[in-house]
């Protein structure tokens, strides 16, 4: 299924430590360019909740016995593509 409902459990491990891998990555640069903002100031406080969420999400303990669902991908996949698009210069 295009969803992820279908895949199996393995499958699903798989592709969240992908995307947990690409969370790390990404978020590093986003982390350095707020840290240089105004502590303090509305945009640092907005981004400092969304990347102290996105770590949260992604530091959640392992469920060993519970493959992750699909919503629990779907929620990195949005962090992912949010983290993308803090990437892009500005326009």
């Amino acid at each position: 299924m295009a969803d992820g409902a279908g895949a199996t459990p393995d499958g699903r491990a798989a592709v969240e430590a992908a995307l947990c891998q690409h969370i790390t990555v990404l978020a590093q640069p986003v982390r350095v360019r707020t840290d240089a903002l105004w502590h303090g100031g509305a945009p640092w406080d907005r981004l400092t909740a969304r990347l102290d969420d996105i770590d949260h999400l992604i530091r959640r303990p392992l469920r060993e016995h519970h493959p992750p669902t699909p919503a629990h991908l779907a929620e990195l996949a949005n962090a992912v593509q949010w983290l993308l698009a803090q990437q892009a210069p500005d326009c």
